[in-house]
């Protein structure tokens, strides 16, 4: 389990239910020029998800970033704007 940025405790993602979902994601950049990057593997590096670092809030309230959590996950996004 678990805790949401509001404190709410929440059931972390099945490891079937991810393979699934990779799967799809997988399956979809093959078939197109699309390319997929998943920000969990930033916000959620262990058993836990983050929802401060360096004492600031990732979150701006249980499922949006805040400006400060966007910056975090951005570095992983640039390949997604790179030219080929």
């Amino acid at each position: 389990m678990v805790t949401s940025p509001s404190g709410r405790p929440e059931e972390k993602e099945s490891s079937a239910t991810e393979a699934v979902r990779q799967e799809r994601m997988d399956a979809t950049m093959l078939r197109s020029a699309l390319k997929v990057v998943d920000p969990k593997d930033a916000l959620c590096p262990a058993d836990s998800c983050l929802y401060k670092v360096d004492d600031r809030s990732l979150y701006f309230d249980d499922s949006h970033l805040s400006v400060y959590g966007a910056l975090y996950v951005a570095p992983m996004l640039e390949p997604c704007f790179a030219v080929d």
